[in-house]
């Protein structure tokens, strides 16, 4: 598929002797919605700008439909390409109507006024984005979200071929960026409009852009679809962001989240306590964290790989054991799991699903508890039942473990309450 814009090795800028754009390269095609995303100052808004003929290029050209973008005069270029900045600034009280059919000026002869094929034109942009009834209200009067929707409308009014948007999405909250990013995607494919959109938020670029391309410092330095550019990798490397990727389980699409600080215990302290946590499944997050910012000495075993205990490990320092998913935990790594329970002075025991993968981790609590190490069961429950909530997978030999752990060990309802036992066995203030 040939492109509709095509940005050739540009380098552009305001001042020539550091360009802001480094030999960029970019195709929009028709009916694709590419997401640019960077860190701010990486060149995304200039990249836009020179896009737009904002600003002219120092080296390299810009294409439209295989003609530099110069040789159109400024009439014909607004037919083809629009338009949707940052802010909308209106110096008078437009109606939203009024707002939109600026958008006709460049399909309307000099000196001549819109006719009615324009202002239907306009009403019909009004409708697609869904904010019709607004037509004769003061753009002034209308929300954030309507006067983007209006803004949109103005541009569709154009009648383009290629719609340019400089970060749509600011200042929206989180149901109009999806409506107002969902309402671009569905014109660029069923209208078979070219659309580059600056976006902030990765998430929403990674949810609705057919493919992404990543810019930092001047250079686009990846492009494709979300799927293969969003990683933990890239992340780290652009952005200097620790974050955990996700895949949609509807979609496919990878989704983001923070990941805590990378916390460093204070090793100076060789008197703390070492506290070692068994745990899975998501149950030892609380515990993990509580333990670290109360500068115990912190260890964890077995949990599985991808499982949210196990990147909490990761992210936060914590030496731990870990084994392949739906994996019956191997001799070596049992070995190693009760080796930390063995050198810790305490254990912690969750409240986890019991299964044939993770049984293995109540042998070794019972084997510290032949070795008379201090034992914390947390036993949470159903508050109206009183029924132990952890599930049994194991045709009851979990269960029957767990019940003959629980009458040694010390057992605690919640978090805090694991602390204030180790407080009280350990004589740690």
């Amino acid at each position: 598929m040939s492109a509709q814009l095509e940005i050739r090795k540009v380098a552009a800028g305001y001042n020539r002797a550091h360009p802001v754009l480094k030999d960029v390269s970019l195709q929009l095609e028709r009916g694709r919605f590419i997401g640019l995303v960077g860190p701010n100052g990486s060149g995304k808004s200039t990249l836009v700008r020179t896009a737009s003929r904002g600003v002219k290029p120092l080296r390299g050209r810009v294409l439209l439909a295989g003609k530099d973008i110069w040789s159109y005069s400024a009439r014909d270029f607004a037919r083809r390409v629009a338009v949707v900045p940052q802010e909308i600034s209106v110096p008078f009280d437009l109606s939203c109507l009024e707002i939109v059919l600026l958008g006709r000026h460049p399909h309307v002869g000099r000196l001549h006024l819109e006719t009615v094929e324009d202002e239907s034109v306009a009403l019909s942009a009004l409708d697609v984005v869904g904010v019709l009834p607004l037509a004769s209200r003061s753009i002034r009067e209308v929300s954030g979200g309507e006067r983007q929707r209006v803004t949109i409308a103005k541009a569709l009014a154009q009648v383009p071929e290629v719609l340019l948007l400089d970060e749509p999405t600011a200042h929206l909250d989180v149901a109009q960026q999806t409506a107002i990013l969902s309402l671009v995607a569905d014109l660029s494919r069923e209208r078979g409009i070219a659309v580059l959109a600056v976006l902030h938020d990765l998430n929403l670029a990674a949810t609705w852009c057919e493919q992404i391309a990543v810019m930092d410092s001047g250079r686009i330095v990846e492009q494709g679809a979300p799927q293969d550019v969003v990683t933990e990798s890239l992340l780290a490397k652009v952005w200097q962001a620790r974050m955990w990727v996700r895949r949609n389980p509807m979609t496919g699409r990878p989704y983001m989240l923070p990941m805590p600080p990378l916390f460093e215990p204070d090793r100076s302290d060789e008197g703390a306590p070492t506290v070692h946590v068994v745990c899975g499944g998501g149950s030892g997050g609380p515990v993990l964290t509580m333990l670290m910012s109360e500068g115990y000495r912190v260890t964890c075993g077995v949990v599985n790989i991808g499982d949210s205990d196990e990147e909490l490990c990761r992210a936060m320092n914590i030496p731990h054991v870990a084994e392949a998913p739906f994996s019956p935990i191997s001799p070596p790594r049992a070995a190693a799991n009760l080796k930390m329970a063995l050198d810790a002075d305490a254990i912690v025991l969750t409240d986890f699903c019991l299964g044939p993968g993770n049984v293995d981790n109540l042998r070794v609590v019972m084997e510290a508890l032949k070795d008379y190490k201090r034992v914390i069961s947390l036993k949470s429950s159903d508050s109206d039942s009183g029924a132990e909530t952890a599930q049994d997978y194991t045709d009851g030999q979990g269960s029957q473990w767990l019940a003959a752990i629980r009458e040694q060990a010390q057992v605690v309802s919640n978090p805090p309450a694991v602390l204030d036992a180790l407080r009280a066995q350990l004589g740690r203030n």
